[in-house]
Protein backbone atom coordinates (compact mmCIF):
# COMPACT_ATOMS: atom_id res chain seq x y z
CA UNK A 1 0.00 0.00 0.00
CA UNK A 2 2.89 2.36 0.63
CA UNK A 3 3.65 2.33 -3.08
CA UNK A 4 0.24 3.84 -3.77
CA UNK A 5 1.56 7.36 -3.37
CA UNK A 6 4.65 6.61 -5.42
CA UNK A 7 2.43 5.42 -8.26
CA UNK A 8 1.04 8.92 -8.44
CA UNK A 9 4.50 9.90 -9.58
CA UNK A 10 5.45 12.40 -6.92
CA UNK A 11 8.15 11.88 -4.37
CA UNK A 12 9.93 14.86 -2.92
CA UNK A 13 12.16 15.24 0.09
CA UNK A 14 13.53 18.48 1.49
CA UNK A 15 15.75 19.57 4.35
CA UNK A 16 14.00 20.62 7.55
CA UNK A 17 14.50 24.23 8.59
CA UNK A 18 12.82 26.62 10.99
CA UNK A 19 11.76 30.23 11.45
CA UNK A 20 12.14 32.46 14.50
CA UNK A 21 8.88 33.44 16.22
CA UNK A 22 7.99 36.97 17.28
CA UNK A 23 5.15 38.66 19.10
CA UNK A 24 6.06 42.30 18.47
CA UNK A 25 9.00 44.64 17.90
CA UNK A 26 11.49 44.66 15.05
CA UNK A 27 12.86 41.13 15.31
CA UNK A 28 12.64 38.44 12.62
CA UNK A 29 9.25 38.14 10.93
CA UNK A 30 7.74 34.69 10.83
CA UNK A 31 4.32 33.16 11.16
CA UNK A 32 1.31 33.97 13.25
CA UNK A 33 -1.79 31.82 13.41
CA UNK A 34 -5.04 33.11 14.90
CA UNK A 35 -8.74 32.68 14.37
CA UNK A 36 -8.39 35.46 11.78
CA UNK A 37 -5.78 33.49 9.85
CA UNK A 38 -2.01 33.47 9.56
CA UNK A 39 0.80 35.21 7.73
CA UNK A 40 4.16 33.85 6.63
CA UNK A 41 7.20 35.90 5.69
CA UNK A 42 10.65 34.63 4.78
CA UNK A 43 13.70 34.83 2.56
CA UNK A 44 16.08 32.53 0.73
CA UNK A 45 19.05 32.75 -1.62
CA UNK A 46 18.07 32.40 -5.26
CA UNK A 47 19.81 30.52 -8.06
CA UNK A 48 21.95 33.58 -8.94
CA UNK A 49 22.90 34.19 -5.29
CA UNK A 50 20.20 36.87 -5.23
CA UNK A 51 18.10 37.44 -2.14
CA UNK A 52 14.45 36.47 -2.57
CA UNK A 53 11.81 37.80 -0.16
CA UNK A 54 8.21 36.65 0.11
CA UNK A 55 5.10 37.14 2.19
CA UNK A 56 1.89 35.09 2.36
CA UNK A 57 -1.48 35.92 3.91
CA UNK A 58 -5.01 34.60 3.65
CA UNK A 59 -7.38 35.85 0.99
CA UNK A 60 -9.59 37.44 3.65
CA UNK A 61 -12.22 38.48 1.16
CA UNK A 62 -12.74 34.96 -0.18
CA UNK A 63 -15.30 32.42 0.91
CA UNK A 64 -12.50 30.33 2.41
CA UNK A 65 -11.77 32.99 5.06
CA UNK A 66 -13.66 31.52 8.00
CA UNK A 67 -12.28 30.54 11.38
CA UNK A 68 -13.91 27.12 11.07
CA UNK A 69 -12.81 26.49 7.46
CA UNK A 70 -10.58 23.44 6.94
CA UNK A 71 -8.71 25.07 4.07
CA UNK A 72 -7.74 28.66 3.30
CA UNK A 73 -6.77 30.29 0.04
CA UNK A 74 -3.52 32.22 0.27
CA UNK A 75 -2.18 35.23 -1.60
CA UNK A 76 1.20 36.90 -1.43
CA UNK A 77 4.16 38.54 -3.11
CA UNK A 78 7.63 37.25 -4.03
CA UNK A 79 10.41 39.72 -4.86
CA UNK A 80 13.52 38.20 -6.47
CA UNK A 81 15.27 41.51 -7.09
CA UNK A 82 14.22 41.66 -10.74
CA UNK A 83 10.51 40.81 -10.74
CA UNK A 84 7.85 40.87 -8.05
CA UNK A 85 5.42 37.98 -8.56
CA UNK A 86 1.96 37.46 -7.14
CA UNK A 87 1.84 34.18 -5.21
CA UNK A 88 -1.20 31.92 -4.95
CA UNK A 89 -1.45 29.12 -2.43
CA UNK A 90 -3.46 26.97 -0.05
CA UNK A 91 -3.33 26.32 3.69
CA UNK A 92 -4.76 23.04 5.01
CA UNK A 93 -5.91 23.80 8.55
CA UNK A 94 -6.32 20.11 9.40
CA UNK A 95 -2.77 19.04 8.52
CA UNK A 96 -0.99 22.38 8.91
CA UNK A 97 0.49 22.14 5.40
CA UNK A 98 0.76 25.27 3.29
CA UNK A 99 2.15 25.82 -0.19
CA UNK A 100 2.23 28.56 -2.79
CA UNK A 101 3.79 29.14 -6.19
CA UNK A 102 4.44 31.62 -8.99
CA UNK A 103 6.04 31.34 -12.40
CA UNK A 104 7.22 33.05 -15.57
CA UNK A 105 8.12 31.36 -18.83
CA UNK A 106 11.70 30.75 -17.63
CA UNK A 107 11.44 30.32 -13.84
CA UNK A 108 9.21 28.51 -11.31
CA UNK A 109 9.01 29.35 -7.60
CA UNK A 110 7.42 27.03 -5.03
CA UNK A 111 7.12 27.69 -1.28
CA UNK A 112 6.28 24.78 1.07
CA UNK A 113 5.92 24.48 4.82
CA UNK A 114 4.03 23.01 7.75
CA UNK A 115 2.50 24.84 10.72
CA UNK A 116 2.95 22.87 13.95
CA UNK A 117 1.81 24.39 17.26
CA UNK A 118 1.76 27.82 15.64
CA UNK A 119 5.33 27.53 14.34
CA UNK A 120 6.43 26.73 10.76
CA UNK A 121 8.68 23.73 10.10
CA UNK A 122 9.93 21.84 7.04
CA UNK A 123 9.91 25.14 5.11
CA UNK A 124 11.66 25.08 1.76
CA UNK A 125 11.78 26.77 -1.62
CA UNK A 126 12.14 25.08 -5.00
CA UNK A 127 13.40 27.17 -7.91
CA UNK A 128 13.34 25.78 -11.45
CA UNK A 129 15.25 27.76 -14.09
CA UNK A 130 14.86 27.14 -17.83
CA UNK A 131 17.80 27.28 -20.24
CA UNK A 132 16.90 26.36 -23.79
CA UNK A 133 14.46 23.47 -23.45
CA UNK A 134 15.87 22.13 -20.19
CA UNK A 135 15.06 22.98 -16.57
CA UNK A 136 17.60 23.17 -13.73
CA UNK A 137 16.25 22.68 -10.18
CA UNK A 138 17.48 24.34 -6.99
CA UNK A 139 16.30 23.22 -3.52
CA UNK A 140 16.79 25.91 -0.91
CA UNK A 141 16.14 26.37 2.82
CA UNK A 142 13.99 29.32 3.87
CA UNK A 143 15.04 31.51 6.78
CA UNK A 144 13.36 34.30 8.70
CA UNK A 145 13.14 37.79 7.20
CA UNK A 146 13.18 40.88 9.37
CA UNK A 147 10.23 43.24 9.31
CA UNK A 148 12.48 45.88 7.77
CA UNK A 149 13.41 43.53 4.92
CA UNK A 150 9.76 42.74 4.22
CA UNK A 151 8.87 46.44 4.30
CA UNK A 152 11.59 47.11 1.68
CA UNK A 153 10.12 44.63 -0.82
CA UNK A 154 9.27 46.13 -4.21
CA UNK A 155 5.48 45.93 -4.23
CA UNK A 156 4.83 48.74 -6.74
CA UNK A 157 4.19 46.66 -9.88
CA UNK A 158 3.60 42.99 -8.99
CA UNK A 159 3.39 40.64 -11.95
CA UNK A 160 0.80 37.91 -12.35
CA UNK A 161 2.19 34.42 -12.92
CA UNK A 162 1.78 32.83 -16.30
CA UNK A 163 -1.29 30.61 -16.35
CA UNK A 164 -0.79 27.38 -14.42
CA UNK A 165 -3.37 24.84 -13.31
CA UNK A 166 -6.76 26.59 -13.03
CA UNK A 167 -8.41 27.67 -9.78
CA UNK A 168 -10.97 24.87 -10.22
CA UNK A 169 -8.18 22.42 -9.34
CA UNK A 170 -6.78 24.57 -6.55
CA UNK A 171 -7.39 23.35 -3.02
CA UNK A 172 -7.25 20.25 -0.83
CA UNK A 173 -8.16 16.79 -2.14
CA UNK A 174 -8.40 13.47 -0.28
CA UNK A 175 -7.88 9.76 -0.91
CA UNK A 176 -8.39 6.93 1.58
CA UNK A 177 -8.08 3.17 1.24
CA UNK A 178 -7.88 0.37 3.80
CA UNK A 179 -7.92 -3.42 3.82
CA UNK A 180 -6.97 -6.38 5.99
CA UNK A 181 -6.25 -10.08 5.71
CA UNK A 182 -5.23 -12.91 7.99
CA UNK A 183 -1.51 -13.72 7.86
CA UNK A 184 -0.46 -17.31 8.44
CA UNK A 185 3.08 -16.00 8.83
CA UNK A 186 2.23 -13.61 11.66
CA UNK A 187 -0.70 -15.69 12.93
CA UNK A 188 -2.90 -12.59 13.15
CA UNK A 189 -4.97 -10.26 10.99
CA UNK A 190 -2.88 -7.63 9.27
CA UNK A 191 -4.56 -4.27 8.55
CA UNK A 192 -3.18 -1.52 6.33
CA UNK A 193 -4.45 1.85 5.18
CA UNK A 194 -3.38 4.80 3.04
CA UNK A 195 -4.67 8.30 3.81
CA UNK A 196 -3.53 10.91 1.26
CA UNK A 197 -4.11 14.65 1.28
CA UNK A 198 -3.18 16.48 -1.93
CA UNK A 199 -2.89 20.27 -1.98
CA UNK A 200 -2.94 21.57 -5.55
CA UNK A 201 -1.89 25.07 -6.63
CA UNK A 202 -1.15 26.67 -9.97
CA UNK A 203 2.49 25.48 -10.13
CA UNK A 204 2.91 22.94 -7.32
CA UNK A 205 1.39 19.86 -5.71
CA UNK A 206 1.94 19.01 -2.03
CA UNK A 207 1.08 15.55 -0.70
CA UNK A 208 0.73 14.46 2.90
CA UNK A 209 0.43 10.68 3.24
CA UNK A 210 -0.29 8.69 6.41
CA UNK A 211 0.45 4.98 6.06
CA UNK A 212 -0.55 2.41 8.64
CA UNK A 213 0.59 -1.21 8.48
CA UNK A 214 1.05 -3.90 11.06
CA UNK A 215 1.07 -1.52 14.01
CA UNK A 216 3.42 0.96 12.30
CA UNK A 217 2.43 4.50 11.31
CA UNK A 218 4.42 6.74 9.00
CA UNK A 219 3.74 10.30 7.88
CA UNK A 220 5.41 11.78 4.80
CA UNK A 221 5.17 15.27 3.40
CA UNK A 222 5.71 15.00 -0.35
CA UNK A 223 6.35 18.10 -2.46
CA UNK A 224 6.76 18.63 -6.21
CA UNK A 225 6.97 21.53 -8.63
CA UNK A 226 5.07 21.52 -11.92
CA UNK A 227 7.52 21.96 -14.77
CA UNK A 228 4.99 22.14 -17.59
CA UNK A 229 1.53 20.91 -18.54
CA UNK A 230 -0.70 20.52 -21.58
CA UNK A 231 -4.42 21.26 -21.07
CA UNK A 232 -7.24 19.77 -23.12
CA UNK A 233 -10.67 20.61 -21.76
CA UNK A 234 -10.75 19.32 -18.19
CA UNK A 235 -7.70 17.08 -18.77
CA UNK A 236 -4.15 18.12 -17.91
CA UNK A 237 -0.99 16.20 -18.82
CA UNK A 238 1.56 17.36 -16.25
CA UNK A 239 5.34 16.94 -15.90
CA UNK A 240 6.64 17.19 -12.31
CA UNK A 241 10.13 17.62 -10.87
CA UNK A 242 11.08 16.24 -7.47
CA UNK A 243 14.25 15.15 -5.64
CA UNK A 244 15.12 11.61 -4.50
CA UNK A 245 17.98 10.37 -2.33
CA UNK A 246 20.44 7.63 -3.31
CA UNK A 247 22.77 5.83 -0.90
CA UNK A 248 26.23 4.39 -1.34
CA UNK A 249 27.40 1.34 0.63
CA UNK A 250 28.78 3.27 3.63
CA UNK A 251 25.64 5.37 3.91
CA UNK A 252 23.40 2.30 3.70
CA UNK A 253 25.34 0.59 6.49
CA UNK A 254 25.18 3.71 8.64
CA UNK A 255 21.42 4.00 8.10
CA UNK A 256 20.84 0.39 9.24
CA UNK A 257 23.06 0.77 12.31
CA UNK A 258 21.42 4.08 13.19
CA UNK A 259 17.93 2.54 13.07
CA UNK A 260 18.71 -0.70 14.96
CA UNK A 261 21.20 0.68 17.51
CA UNK A 262 18.52 1.14 20.17
CA UNK A 263 16.22 -1.65 18.99
CA UNK A 264 18.14 -4.86 18.28
CA UNK A 265 21.68 -6.10 17.69
CA UNK A 266 22.01 -6.72 13.97
CA UNK A 267 24.94 -8.35 12.20
CA UNK A 268 26.39 -7.73 8.75
CA UNK A 269 27.11 -10.33 6.05
CA UNK A 270 29.08 -9.71 2.87
CA UNK A 271 27.75 -10.16 -0.62
CA UNK A 272 24.11 -10.21 -1.66
CA UNK A 273 21.81 -12.94 -2.98
CA UNK A 274 21.41 -13.32 -6.72
CA UNK A 275 18.72 -15.33 -8.47
CA UNK A 276 21.20 -17.32 -10.53
CA UNK A 277 23.92 -17.53 -7.87
CA UNK A 278 22.68 -18.53 -4.36
CA UNK A 279 26.26 -18.73 -3.14
CA UNK A 280 26.92 -15.06 -3.84
CA UNK A 281 26.22 -14.15 -0.20
CA UNK A 282 28.05 -15.24 2.95
CA UNK A 283 25.10 -16.92 4.68
CA UNK A 284 25.18 -16.66 8.52
CA UNK A 285 25.50 -19.82 10.62
CA UNK A 286 24.51 -18.47 14.05
CA UNK A 287 21.03 -17.39 15.17
CA UNK A 288 20.28 -13.68 14.85
CA UNK A 289 19.23 -10.90 12.50
CA UNK A 290 21.67 -9.96 9.75
CA UNK A 291 21.68 -7.47 6.89
CA UNK A 292 23.49 -7.26 3.59
CA UNK A 293 24.05 -4.44 1.10
CA UNK A 294 23.02 -5.09 -2.50
CA UNK A 295 25.59 -3.29 -4.65
CA UNK A 296 24.14 -4.24 -8.03
CA UNK A 297 23.93 -0.49 -8.63
CA UNK A 298 26.89 1.04 -6.70
CA UNK A 299 25.37 4.53 -6.94
CA UNK A 300 21.99 3.47 -5.53
CA UNK A 301 22.40 0.48 -3.23
CA UNK A 302 19.70 -1.24 -1.19
CA UNK A 303 19.70 -3.39 1.94
CA UNK A 304 18.13 -6.75 2.73
CA UNK A 305 17.78 -8.83 5.88
CA UNK A 306 18.30 -12.48 6.83
CA UNK A 307 16.82 -13.91 10.01
CA UNK A 308 18.04 -17.13 11.64
CA UNK A 309 15.97 -18.35 14.58
CA UNK A 310 14.45 -14.93 15.36
CA UNK A 311 10.96 -14.07 16.62
CA UNK A 312 8.06 -12.52 14.71
CA UNK A 313 8.51 -9.34 16.76
CA UNK A 314 12.03 -9.02 15.42
CA UNK A 315 10.76 -9.39 11.88
CA UNK A 316 8.29 -6.59 12.66
CA UNK A 317 11.32 -4.34 13.29
CA UNK A 318 12.50 -5.14 9.78
CA UNK A 319 9.04 -4.19 8.48
CA UNK A 320 9.33 -0.93 10.39
CA UNK A 321 12.76 -0.17 8.89
CA UNK A 322 11.35 -0.31 5.38
CA UNK A 323 7.95 1.09 6.17
CA UNK A 324 9.27 4.17 7.98
CA UNK A 325 11.68 5.02 5.12
CA UNK A 326 14.57 4.86 7.58
CA UNK A 327 17.13 4.94 4.78
CA UNK A 328 15.68 8.08 3.17
CA UNK A 329 15.38 9.84 6.53
CA UNK A 330 18.99 9.09 7.38
CA UNK A 331 20.24 10.44 4.05
CA UNK A 332 18.13 13.57 4.33
CA UNK A 333 19.32 14.25 7.88
CA UNK A 334 22.95 13.84 6.84
CA UNK A 335 22.89 16.41 4.02
CA UNK A 336 23.06 13.96 1.13
CA UNK A 337 22.42 15.87 -2.09
CA UNK A 338 19.32 14.62 -3.92
CA UNK A 339 18.91 13.70 -7.56
CA UNK A 340 16.10 15.38 -9.48
CA UNK A 341 13.62 13.05 -11.13
CA UNK A 342 10.86 13.89 -13.59
CA UNK A 343 7.50 12.15 -13.87
CA UNK A 344 4.44 12.55 -16.07
CA UNK A 345 0.83 12.19 -14.95
CA UNK A 346 -2.65 13.05 -16.18
CA UNK A 347 -5.19 14.93 -14.07
CA UNK A 348 -8.86 14.89 -15.06
CA UNK A 349 -11.04 17.37 -13.18
CA UNK A 350 -14.60 16.44 -12.22
CA UNK A 351 -17.22 18.40 -10.30
CA UNK A 352 -16.00 17.09 -6.94
CA UNK A 353 -13.09 14.77 -7.75
CA UNK A 354 -9.73 14.53 -9.45
CA UNK A 355 -8.84 11.40 -11.39
CA UNK A 356 -5.06 11.01 -11.22
CA UNK A 357 -3.33 8.73 -13.74
CA UNK A 358 0.35 7.83 -13.72
CA UNK A 359 1.66 6.42 -16.99
CA UNK A 360 3.91 3.41 -17.40
CA UNK A 361 6.00 3.18 -20.50
CA UNK A 362 9.37 2.18 -21.82
CA UNK A 363 11.17 4.41 -19.31
CA UNK A 364 8.67 4.21 -16.42
CA UNK A 365 7.67 7.43 -14.65
CA UNK A 366 10.93 7.83 -12.74
CA UNK A 367 13.25 8.90 -15.53
CA UNK A 368 15.88 11.46 -14.55
CA UNK A 369 15.62 12.95 -18.06
CA UNK A 370 12.89 15.53 -18.63
CA UNK A 371 12.82 14.84 -22.38
CA UNK A 372 11.93 11.23 -21.60
CA UNK A 373 9.23 12.29 -19.15
CA UNK A 374 7.68 14.55 -21.76
CA UNK A 375 7.11 11.76 -24.25
CA UNK A 376 7.43 8.05 -23.70
CA UNK A 377 5.44 5.12 -25.04
CA UNK A 378 2.52 4.39 -22.72
CA UNK A 379 2.13 0.69 -22.02
CA UNK A 380 -0.15 0.75 -18.97
CA UNK A 381 -1.45 3.11 -16.33
CA UNK A 382 -2.45 3.34 -12.67
CA UNK A 383 -5.48 5.40 -11.62
CA UNK A 384 -6.40 6.90 -8.26
CA UNK A 385 -9.38 9.17 -7.49
CA UNK A 386 -9.23 12.03 -5.00
CA UNK A 387 -12.29 13.89 -3.73
CA UNK A 388 -12.64 17.49 -2.60
CA UNK A 389 -11.88 17.99 1.09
Amino acid sequence: MKNKLKLIGIIALAAVIGFGMIACGEGPSSTTTTTQGFSVQGKFTGHNSNEVLFTLTEESGSASWRAAATQKNLKGLLDDGEITFRLKGTYDVTTGNYSASAASSVIRYTINGVIENGSPTDSTATVLVKTGEEWTPHYISITAATREEINNMDTSTPQESISGLPDTLRGVWKYYDEDSEYSEYYQETITWSTDITATVNQWDVDFLAIYKLHGNTQTESIKATIVEFNPSGNTYDVVFAYPIYKANKAQAQAAVNNFFSSRYTVGYVTGWPEMDNPGSINWPESNGLYYYVDESDPEDVSVGFIGVGISQNTWKLVDQFYYSSAMEKYLKNHDVNPTTVYAKARIVSGSSSLTWTIFYGEFKPYSEDITVARSFDVESEEIIELTRS
